[in-house]
């Protein structure tokens, strides 16, 4: 799981977006993608960060594919997969967008460890 959080001087600190994924029953190397940002805080590049964090965490733990279910509308979300998707496997059900795709195997000594 990957967070991003706000803090001002005198107040608490304030969680702004998570990303997290969850690996697969039915493929140990494949995992689900899961995304939020607050409101308050969209169209500011914290989405494209969790998500470049956490395909970074995944790949850093034997992830190789990665599944995100987006509503097939939904452009500001398939904007942020973009670059992910060109190679994935897409299948749209009752207005529902399943984007499977690779991620790149990282060596350990060129990516920094996420936590």
């Amino acid at each position: 799981m990957c967070t991003a959080g706000h803090e001002r001087p005198g107040a608490e600190p304030e969680g702004i977006g998570v990303a997290r994924i969850v690996r697969t029953d039915d493929d140990p190397h494949t995992a689900e993608l899961g995304i939020v940002v607050a409101d308050a805080w969209q169209h500011r590049g914290i989405g494209r960060l969790l998500l470049e964090r956490i395909v970074a965490a995944a790949s850093e733990r034997g992830v190789r594919r990665i599944r995100a279910q987006v509503l097939a509308d939904n452009r500001q979300v398939l904007g942020l997969l973009n670059d992910y998707i060109v190679e994935s496997q897409v299948i749209t059900d009752h207005g529902v967008l399943t984007a499977e795709f690779p991620i790149p195997p990282a060596p350990a000594a060129q990516l920094p460890r996420v936590r």
